[in-house]
């Protein structure tokens, strides 16, 4: 029997397109105990609506390490971790206007890329391939997540001038607002 190619596999994306109950059941359970939920929930909702197309046309559905995870399933969780890091539990070395640097530096966009990217290296590496007792997918999402959230911390963390960064990040913020609107 021939092996399904990983475009014929559906995907949660592909549930959640065909089944509104679904997705709202998907979104919801996202969104448990996250507060300020509108803010996360638009954020969900931007992702399934525009940005599938990106994760499905870049990074394959397939199982890296053959124990039936499939990468899509992983996307949004890993979302919603780098979400938290940013916003419910971000580092505590940061503080005032360096925390509010950090979390004006979360760009959905550039996570989605991210994360794609990184998905896309452990295809190839398969790094904790290693590993025989732990859940190899789910690791090696968390540290993509844990990576994506140092990397963003390291450049806050260092920036010296963090006022002209702030306004600099407001005004980026601003103009895209009204450029999407």
């Amino acid at each position: 029997m021939d092996k399904l190619k990983s475009s014929n596999i559906p995907c949660i994306f592909d549930y959640m397109e065909s089944n509104k109950t679904y997705r709202e059941y998907i979104v919801d359970e996202l969104c448990t105990k996250i507060p300020n939920t509108s803010d996360f929930r638009d954020m969900v909702e931007y992702v399934v609506d525009h940005k599938v197309d990106y994760i499905k046309s870049n990074l394959d559905n397939i199982d890296i390490y053959n124990d039936g995870d499939k990468l899509h399933d992983f996307i949004l969780p890993t979302i919603r971790r780098i979400w938290s890091d940013f916003f419910i539990n971000p580092p505590t070395l940061l503080k005032d206007k360096k925390l509010e640097l950090f979390k004006l530096s979360f760009d959905i966009d550039d996570v989605i890329v991210y994360l794609v990217d990184k998905l896309n290296q452990a295809k190839q590496t398969k790094p904790l391939q290693i590993f025989d007792s732990i859940d190899k997918s789910s690791e090696t999402c968390r540290l993509i997540s844990d990576n994506y959230i140092a990397t963003i911390f390291q450049k806050v963390y260092n920036e010296k001038d963090v006022d002209a960064e702030l306004v600099r990040f407001k005004r980026d913020k601003n103009i895209n607002k009204i450029v999407n609107e």
